[in-house]
């Protein structure tokens, strides 16, 4: 049966389930249409169309063959063991099956021996060494998997598909630069294959390369200049390495490409944010929700960049929408509880926070605000818990460590005032903090610490 056939076979296939109607097709028709399936990741499937065509043809051993292969995929590695060992099995890919089944039952020395009669035995062609490197990458035995791909180019030396697969298997098992060396290998003899340059930018970009990353990119652009997948990537490559406002001009191309799907726009959005490009953001966010209605991470981005543009209302709608979608979702409930407290409506957002405090209390982004709302209580002993929750989360975080020093204050902890007060003039002096006290209610905290400092030194003076 031809490829180009198989889905009209299967929908035949599905039709007649469907009606109820009796199901006749022969043992290689039965094997495309779990094949199809198997492609599909639709292991289930799989599994019950060789099992509906066992039903017609009980003594096909190709059949049980890939019914043990199917029972291994849904799960069942005991089961797959019995049945393939009850099976008289000589053709290489049967007994490659059976070397897999052997491995998820944890039979190496057994697979080991079958696949090397398998190599032995008969005349094998590059693709053989590549089944093999499947078998054992399949079980993460990456090292076996390495190992035959290698015996493989000594029999068939130079063979791209070979190198390839090697790479690949060195980007499994986080072996970076031999998967750069292997890709560079292919890249020297075919320097024209786009798909190697982006494997060689993923490589990169594991291994934080992202100057030679982004080096990549460019090579591969001048190869292919309308390449939407290297375009996107060199923007990423740009904004993780830190260079934000050239991504963001690489991104405003990207975000017209179709091919550009959520997760990337989500990157896009970052960027934007970061520089307080909100209605470029906001854009990109409205995107996201057009393609896809039922996104909640749209909702949520769209009510992030509302809340850039201060448009509290409208990013409380958004907010809500995100929640309609995922209502449990941690960081929705804590942006939801944020603009309800720059509402003062402080009672719903304390009990959205407490509520979610008690169902994931290391869910660290609600301590700040939490912290917040008992500080506008007056609780201040509860305001400091959670303050300092917050500052043991992230030490370099001064808007917290500010809070604490007013805390400590007014809980009459001198000791731990003067203490702590060193410690937010150090972060002060730090570059990351130094658009802090640009905040004009900031400011004013900040500038309280000093009197507070003062007012210690003298009731110490005093006494």
């Amino acid at each position: 049966m031809s490829n180009s056939k198989t889905p009209e076979l299967v929908k035949r296939y599905e039709e007649m389930l469907a009606k109820g109607a009796s199901i006749y097709f022969d043992t290689d028709e039965f094997e495309d249409i779990a094949f199809y399936y198997e492609l599909e990741e639709q292991y289930q499937l799989a599994y019950e169309a060789v099992c509906n065509g066992l039903a017609i043809h009980p003594g096909s051993n190709e059949l049980l063959v890939k019914k043990a292969l199917y029972l291994l995929c849904i799960e069942k590695p005991e089961e797959a063991m019995q049945l393939i060992e009850s099976l008289h099995i000589t053709s290489p890919q049967a007994l490659l099956i059976k070397a897999d089944i052997y491995l998820a039952n944890k039979k190496l020395d057994e697979s080991l021996a079958i696949v090397d009669q398998v190599i032995l035995e008969g005349n094998p062609d590059f693709t053989l060494y590549l089944d093999v490197s499947d078998v054992f990458a399949n079980n993460e035995y990456f090292d076996l998997a390495i190992s035959y791909l290698k015996k493989g180019l000594e029999v068939f030396p130079d063979n791209s598909d070979l190198i390839r697969e090697l790479a690949f298997t060195y980007g499994d098992s986080e072996q970076f630069e031999l998967m750069v060396e292997a890709l560079n290998q292919l890249l020297d003899a075919n320097p024209y294959e786009i798909s190697d340059w982006i494997s060689l930018i993923r490589a990169y970009g594991s291994m934080n390369q992202l100057d030679k990353a982004v080096e990549a990119c460019d090579f591969a652009l001048a190869i292919d200049d309308n390449n939407e997948e290297v375009k996107m990537m060199r923007a990423v490559c740009l904004y993780e390495n830190g260079n934000s406002e050239a991504a963001a001009e690489a991104f405003d191309e990207c975000v017209n490409f179709e091919s550009a799907n959520s997760a990337f726009l989500i990157v896009v959005i970052q960027c934007f944010l970061e520089l307080k490009r909100y209605e470029n953001a906001l854009k990109v966010a409205e995107r996201i929700i057009r393609d896809h209605p039922d996104s909640a991470d749209g909702y949520y981005q769209q009510s992030i960049c509302f809340i850039g543009l201060k448009d509290v209302a409208k990013a409380y709608d958004s907010i809500n929408e995100a929640l309609n979608i995922d209502p449990s979702n941690p960081d929705f409930l804590v942006v939801k509880a944020d603009l309800l407290t720059e509402r003062n409506d402080y009672t719903e957002a304390k009990q959205i926070l407490l509520d979610l405090y008690e169902r994931e209390p290391d869910f660290y982004k609600l301590y700040f605000p939490l912290g917040y709302i008992y500080e506008q209580e007056e609780n201040w002993t509860k305001s400091l818990e959670f303050y300092r929750k917050s500052y043991e989360q992230n030490t370099t975080d001064a808007v917290s460590l500010l809070k604490m020093v007013k805390l400590f204050y007014l809980t009459h902890d001198y000791k731990s005032t003067v203490e702590y007060k060193l410690l937010l003039d150090a972060a002060i002096d730090d570059p990351s903090n130094a658009e802090m006290l640009s905040n004009e209610y900031l400011l004013q905290e900040y500038q309280l610490t000093d009197e507070y400092i003062k007012n210690i030194d003298n009731l110490l003076n005093n006494n």
